[in-house]
């Protein structure tokens, strides 16, 4: 396999250190014979030819060690790679992000909606602040719903299904929920964060929702 990093960085390299002595020779060629400047043309071309075969063709070597950083930033507590999706520590934000295509829950309804958890309000510069989770609310499945949001929302509502890839100790719902039933209430409702947590672990939930017009 072709080396292509290290063919164009000979090539660059060769091409500056080039047009720096030709700048040099051009010079001395006044004072010299033009046998010295041809000499040096044809020792660099052929010098070139021989870097960029060798790099082209010469077989590639996997590290012998493997990379220190990782290991060194993660050791000194400087590590700030993080992975895609729901955090419910968001005080500092920022640094490198991986993909996580990990499956969550599945839904079945007749129509889409935006699924939500919790939501912050207070953002400090480095990240969201932790809001106070004192005096939650208490309900029970299915009992009017808590969360009442300033949206428009259809006439007719309509139940979806909810199934966790893993036993869940979170809430996801819909804009426009009326209820959910589920054998892992009574549930815990907070209004700082408006974040909803069972009393169990949630592996499958049933929703009634009306559509949101956003």
């Amino acid at each position: 396999m072709v080396n292509w990093h290290l063919f164009e960085l000979s090539l660059l390299v060769f091409l500056l250190l080039h047009l720096t002595l030709t700048a040099r020779l051009g010079y001395a060629s006044q004072l010299d014979s033009t046998k010295r400047v041809a000499t040096y043309h044809i020792g660099f071309l052929a010098t070139l030819a021989i870097i960029t075969g060798l790099s082209l063709f010469l077989p590639i070597h996997q590290p012998v060690w493997n990379d220190p950083v990782p290991f060194i930033r993660q050791t000194l507590g400087i590590d700030t790679t993080r992975t895609v999706g729901y955090s419910e520590d968001d005080t500092e934000l920022g640094g490198a992000l991986e993909a996580d295509y990990s499956e969550v829950f599945q839904v079945t309804t007749k129509h889409p909606h935006y699924w939500r958890v919790e939501s912050k309000q207070t953002y400090t510069g480095k990240g969201w602040a932790q809001p106070s989770t004192a005096n939650p609310e208490r309900f029970n499945s299915l009992a009017d719903f808590p969360v009442k949001l300033n949206e428009d929302y259809a006439e007719q509502s309509e139940q979806a299904t909810i199934r966790f890839t893993a036993s869940n100790d979170y809430l996801v719902y819909a804009y426009g929920t009326q209820n959910v039933q589920s054998t892992a209430g009574p549930f815990r409702y907070v209004a700082s964060n408006e974040k909803v947590t069972p009393q169990g672990s949630i592996k499958k939930l049933l929703t009634r929702n009306k559509a949101a017009h956003l």
